[in-house]
């Protein structure tokens, strides 16, 4: 199964592979400002039942997170195409 990149309330970004970690998030980063309150450092936090949306290739400008690597990927990462 390929990892798929999410972000929960608008305020945290992160991937999610049901194989490795079921249930849970892994942090990409996240945004204070905008309520956040969990961060990169925090690992993980599990997977809310609303609230969650899967990211878009703008979301990782806005978290300034760089999509190289995961967007040549797509054996492992199940990238956004919009």
């Amino acid at each position: 199964m390929k990892t798929r990149f999410v972000v929960v309330d608008n305020n945290v970004f992160g991937c999610v592979n049901p194989t490795f970690y079921p249930g849970l998030i892994q942090i990409l980063a996240s945004s204070p400002i905008k309520g956040a309150t969990v961060s990169w450092r925090d690992g993980t936090t599990v997977i809310p039942d609303k609230g969650m949306r899967p990211a878009t290739c703008a979301d990782f400008s806005t978290f300034r997170i760089s999509p190289e690597g995961y967007n040549s990927d797509s054996v492992h990462y199940d990238f956004p195409q919009n």
